[in-house]
């Protein structure tokens, strides 16, 4: 069965059942839909106690679902204020070691409507902005270069605080905009080799290894797994690139990928020798254009590490930073072994 842990980290509404339609596990997002307080409330109350289907006839269907066949469906639901509210969902039997259960997903038809709505808006933004970010850039870079000599050493540091800060406009605007190529990419899911994939990763970044003299060491078969092939690669290129920024160039710098095989989710840790992060940091929650490592002169947008636990979110799994550890940088991927498409 779906470990708890990765379960939690989906962003979907799912829920574990057993044959009768009573709840075994849920993750937060589905206590929501529900207007619970809280998972435990839920565990063991039967579906048709917790929602309020309207088609008393798709209770029947989901008890006499056939094994790995997945029930589509749509449905009124009514709230704790008695409002209809569209859902759209999916019930799947499945089987784990001698036990059979049932996999719910619902969604928020509203909700995703609105999602849609957003992510267009903020297209457009990006679009209406880009041109103007640009422009200053350029202006301020072509001020620097033909008139810096003729200002005194306050108004050259003031010239630099504008274009580094116009840069880093230009990277988020930017960053914005390949979140939302990341959430349409889970339109495009298919079975992909993580073994190939980080191959791939590896050779695209052959050169900049060579010139930081960075060795990389994989250990284990990576395995086949649902997913997009340009997101995981992209997850891959971040990580090693970050390696590579954020290295420790006292030391000989080295990458170790490794692939470890659980009983309900494919296990990656991404380990180097670099840097690390800030020595007084206790929160590693990953968040947009948020920076961990310790070197100022080095910090980024704070986009690549939120992209790629975006990534593997998508994936159905989750992505967090290694808190245990005294020297370099690690992060822990996890991956569901079943793994269920949001449609």
């Amino acid at each position: 069965m779906i470990e708890c842990q990765v379960l939690s980290h989906l962003r979907t509404p799912v829920a574990i059942l057993d044959l009768n339609l009573r709840i075994i596990k849920c993750n937060c997002s589905f206590v929501k839909v529900c207007f619970s307080s809280g998972t435990r409330e839920l565990i063991n109350q039967r579906l048709d106690q917790i929602l309020s289907f309207q088609n008393s006839s798709l209770l029947e269907r989901f008890r006499n679902c056939e094994f790995n066949r997945t029930i589509f469906f749509e449905e009124q639901l009514l709230n704790p204020f008695k409002e209809k509210v569209n859902f759209q969902g999916s019930m799947t039997k499945q089987k784990s070691e001698e036990s059979e259960f049932l996999f719910l997903e619902i969604s928020d038809l509203k909700i995703k409507a609105k999602e849609m709505e957003i992510a267009a808006v903020v297209s457009r933004m990006y679009h209406d902005l880009q041109e103007p970010i640009r422009n200053q850039n350029t202006f301020l870079n072509l001020l620097y270069e033909k008139y810096s000599n003729s200002l005194n050493e306050k108004g050259k540091e003031f010239l630099r605080f504008s274009i580094q800060s116009s840069q880093r406009l230009w990277e988020r605007i930017n960053g914005l905009l390949l979140f939302l190529k990341i959430e349409k990419e889970r339109n495009i899911f298919k079975i992909v080799s993580l073994q190939k994939i980080l191959e791939e990763s590896i050779t695209l970044l052959h050169e900049n290894l060579i010139n930081t003299n960075i060795h990389i060491e994989v250990k284990g078969k990576f395995p086949d797994i649902l997913g997009s092939r340009p997101l995981l690669k992209e997850l891959f290129l971040n990580l090693i690139t970050n390696s590579i920024r954020f290295r420790n160039k006292n030391v000989a710098c080295k990458v170790c990928i490794s692939y470890d095989s659980k009983p309900q989710f494919h296990l990656i840790h991404v380990i180097d020798n670099g840097i690390g992060v800030y020595s007084l940091e206790k929160n590693y929650f990953i968040d947009l254009f948020r920076t961990f490592h310790s070197s100022e002169e080095l910090s980024g947008a704070g986009t690549g590490l939120f992209f790629c636990k975006k990534i593997a979110e998508l994936h159905g799994g989750n992505l967090e930073i290694e808190t245990d550890r005294t020297s370099g940088f690690g992060v822990i991927i996890r991956f569901p072994r079943e793994f269920i498409l949001e449609r």
